[in-house]
């Protein structure tokens, strides 16, 4: 399993400050994962390794840069996702960012079947933080909602904390508030 961290760089030193168990339980220091190059990401990442101390699965920890299981950070996945809600097509995107055209699909793919979950999550996060906000969602295909929603709440942050560089934040945000899973090959559960 992988849990995302918000701040991974000053929590994965600090194991005091990682999040509990999705079970409840404790997580204790369990060595590194293997080391990642993650694209759009300037190192390399070696995630810290947990293993809960009640159910005793393993655990790995990401920096919310990046989505579960995947090569690029979730920065370029979400522009990938902003051009598709735009209406582009996978051929065009591949071309724009030098992608395989199949690696294309596969996202836009994977980002339709979560997309209600992922949203929903997105929502309640707005609702969070902007209470009296307006939570129709104006796109028409699930991808342009998931990259909509991801962009308020990243607004709604950076209002609330003056936070600069919304648009890099909209997709740590996203991948953070779906634990990395935004991209899951099969579909996540609410």
């Amino acid at each position: 399993m992988a849990i995302v961290l918000p701040d991974f760089y000053e929590q994965a030193a600090d194991y005091h400050k990682w999040p509990p168990c999705p079970c409840g339980g404790c997580l204790v220091r369990w060595g590194f994962a293997r080391p990642r190059v993650v694209e759009g990401v300037d190192e390399l990442i070696t995630p810290p390794r947990a293993r809960c101390s009640v159910c005793r699965v393993t655990h790995v920890l990401l920096p919310s840069t990046v989505l579960l299981r995947r090569r690029f950070s979730a920065a370029v996945i979400g522009e990938v996702l902003e051009c598709a809600g735009c209406g582009w097509g996978a051929r065009r995107i591949a071309k724009a960012f030098f992608l395989s055209v199949w690696t294309v699909r596969r996202w836009l793919r994977a980002a339709r079947a979560n997309s209600p979950v992922a949203v929903a999550g997105l929502v309640r996060l707005v609702k969070r933080l902007e209470p009296g906000s307006e939570t129709v969602t104006r796109s028409t295909s699930p991808v342009a909602a998931l990259a909509e929603w991801a962009g308020r709440l990243a607004g709604a942050m950076a209002r609330s904390a003056r936070v600069p560089g919304v648009r890099e934040l909209a997709w740590r945000v996203a991948s953070w508030a779906t634990m990395g899973r935004m991209l899951a090959p099969r579909p996540m559960l609410a």
